[in-house]
């Protein structure tokens, strides 16, 4: 006798439906939770398509991204900030010690992440003298060290799309990916051993896992809502040991989850919830750094006693102050109050020809328009424009997504413009670029008012494709992208100086300026950075500034001691240039560096050559001085 076969039911899961036809998990609004068998929505050849797109097109974007990174990296010199991390791991490498980069008011995680493998390998096959002496061989150590850095930038475009892909499909996820590894600026940034990189892949994580909990609890699924949560607080964690510029995320995350929330007419319990998410996440910031710090301490002063940074202070607020700042603290809060210290003090900052020590509110927006592609911001206005088309037409209402990370970027907009005093390029708003990215890629989100998504498709390939062509044009050197509004390169130095144009980059392009045309080897070059352009091959008389004033005065250290005062003295004006030719970074000519003035005289004459990358421009030492006397005369 034969038996019947068994027949288990297909498993189910809860979804939220509206009254007529079911809706994305990720919609946000009303409707009632119904149960919807898997097995009933088979998969099509058409999704499975899609699926294997996606995820193809990511993988892609990631090996492309780092691939680019890999070819770009020894296209320039040492930025400002690489020389002083390059140079504080190779210590702490060799003797253990990590305490000058907290004096400097950084973490001390970010560079261990970036650079502890390939200070192993070189190690390992016998570059000792890489690590031992990375001023002398930082021209070959370096490229490497990017290198290995490029990573994050992979990470990015693939955490961004996977997010994206949560959102809006696969097809979008790998739109994602490649607009990430696409965009100039953090193609860039993807390539330094800096900060910014390693920050951005741990903001796209944190922005991601808020979203999660976000969606699960608007699912009612409590326990996974809990566990994303979990996974925002220790990724938070890690992103402000990578920058402290994280510590705004607790509450920028719990404020724009309240603002999610509020559309549900819970504004007191939306209220509470995003209090208790804001300490909660702070809670796990300060534990999550704790242990990746492994309980380092530093004393905040290096002084006792009387503290002029205190003096406006009541007397018992500084003799409390004071006190608790000669005691030891965890080593990051330490680096931080240095940091806030350094904020509260402002800095040299450059916009649109004018130089100021506290900087401006309306200066991160005025660097989006002109350092985004043009391509990037016609994406924006589709996006804008589909999501108002969406909410009119459709009668599903606005996806979490469509609410959540523009708000993410808004804030921290808003934060940075009325925050920041020091204002020395964009690359501290790209950590927002994650969730922008994400809520662009919802242009590829299929939408039955508009057509399915395929108008929507046609749009996102279009775009990508300018911003491929935007990108292409700047390379090898993205730093110095300026997009057509603002003029290109050689309009971008009157619209910004410092990390958007200038940071020291210049001395391996001009030394290839110097191999073509060997007459430009009659040089006095007035260089800023942290590295000596010798090390890159550059010929002539070489005078290096940085941001504390003069380094090296005609290749010879400058001291900066008691007696530094004396030295301007020793530093001739450019007209006083001895060579036939002379050659000035635009952070000294059009920037904020410098001695006051002391440059202005090059603006008023034609350059006879420009750097590839556009950071250093080269004068004929004798159109310079006619200017300086006729700039005389005047006066």
């Amino acid at each position: 006798m034969s038996r019947s076969r068994m027949v288990v039911p297909p498993p189910c899961e809860l979804r939220k439906t509206s009254a007529s036809e079911s809706v994305p998990s990720s919609w946000v609004g009303g409707g009632v939770e119904t149960e919807v068998c898997l097995a009933a929505e088979p998969r099509s050849g058409a999704e499975a398509w899609s699926r294997n797109v996606g995820l193809g097109a990511i993988v892609a974007a990631c090996v492309t991204g780092w691939g680019m990174v890999w070819i770009l990296a020894d296209r320039v010199s040492a930025t400002y900030d690489e020389v002083a991390y390059q140079d504080q791991a190779a210590r702490w490498w060799r003797t253990g010690e990590d305490e000058t980069i907290s004096r400097m008011g950084s973490p001390v995680t970010f560079w261990k992440l970036q650079q502890t493998v390939p200070l192993a390998i070189f190690d390992l096959v016998g570059l000792d003298c890489w690590i031992d002496q990375p001023a002398q061989h930082r021209a070959e150590s370096l490229p490497w060290l990017r290198r290995a850095s490029g990573v994050f930038l992979a990470l990015t475009a693939a955490l961004t799309g996977v997010w994206a892909w949560r959102i809006a499909g696969p097809i979008a996820g790998g739109f994602a990916a490649w607009m990430t590894v696409l965009s100039p600026n953090l193609l860039a940034h993807g390539g330094l051993i800096t900060m910014e990189s390693p920050l951005t892949a741990a903001s796209a994580v944190v922005f991601w896992t808020a979203w999660e909990a976000l969606r699960a609890r608007n699912q009612g699924r409590a326990a996974a809502a809990r566990r994303w949560w979990l996974a925002t607080g220790l990724s938070v964690g890690l992103a402000f040991s990578l920058k402290f510029t994280a510590l705004l995320y607790p509450w920028l995350v719990a404020g724009c989850g309240w603002v999610v929330e509020l559309r549900r007419g819970e504004v007191a319990a939306a209220a509470w919830r995003a209090l208790a998410r804001g300490l909660g996440l702070m809670m796990s910031l300060v534990l999550v750094n704790l242990l990746l710090t492994g309980g380092a301490t530093l004393v905040p002063s290096r002084h006792q006693g009387a503290h002029p940074v205190l003096e406006r202070l009541p007397e018992p607020a500084r003799r409390g102050v004071g006190w608790l700042i000669e005691r030891p603290w965890p080593r990051d809060w330490a680096a931080l109050a240095i940091q806030l210290q350094h904020q509260r003090g402002g800095g040299p900052s450059y916009l649109l020809g004018e130089v100021r020590d506290r900087g401006w509110r309306e200066y991160y927006l005025l660097a989006l328009v002109v350092k985004m592609p043009l391509a990037v911001w016609g994406l924006l206005a589709a996006r804008a424009w589909w999501s108002w088309v969406e909410w009119r037409e459709s009668t599903q209402g606005r996806t979490q997504a469509d609410l959540f990370a523009p708000l993410v970027v808004m804030g921290f907009l808003a934060i940075a413009s009325l925050g920041s005093s020091r204002n020395y390029g964009m690359r501290y708003v790209l950590p927002v670029a994650p969730a922008a990215i994400v809520w662009v890629a919802g242009l590829l989100r299929a939408s039955r008012p508009l057509g399915g998504g395929r108008l929507g498709r046609a749009a996102g390939l279009a775009g990508l494709t300018a911003l491929a062509s935007a990108t292409a044009s700047c390379l090898p050197y993205p730093l110095t992208f300026f997009n057509t509004l603002a003029g290109g390169v050689s309009g971008g130095a009157w619209w910004l100086a410092d990390s958007n144009l200038d940071w020291g980059q210049g001395a391996r392009p001009l030394a290839e300026c110097q191999a073509q045309r060997p007459e430009l080897t009659d040089l006095t070059l007035f260089a800023f950075g942290d590295a000596d352009p010798a090390e890159f091959g550059v010929v002539g008389v070489i005078h290096l500034i940085d941001a504390h004033g003069f380094k090296r005065i005609d290749g010879r250290l400058v001291d900066r001691g008691p007696q530094a005062g004396a030295s301007r003295q020793c530093l001739p004006r450019p007209e006083f240039s001895a060579t036939r030719y002379v050659a000035v970074s635009l952070s000294l000519s059009h920037g904020p560096w410098g001695p006051p003035g002391w440059f202005a005289v090059v603006r008023q004459v034609q350059p006879i050559a420009v750097t590839p990358d556009g950071s250093i421009w080269i004068y004929e030492t004798q159109a310079v001085r006619q200017a300086a006397q006729s700039q005389t005369n005047s006066n």
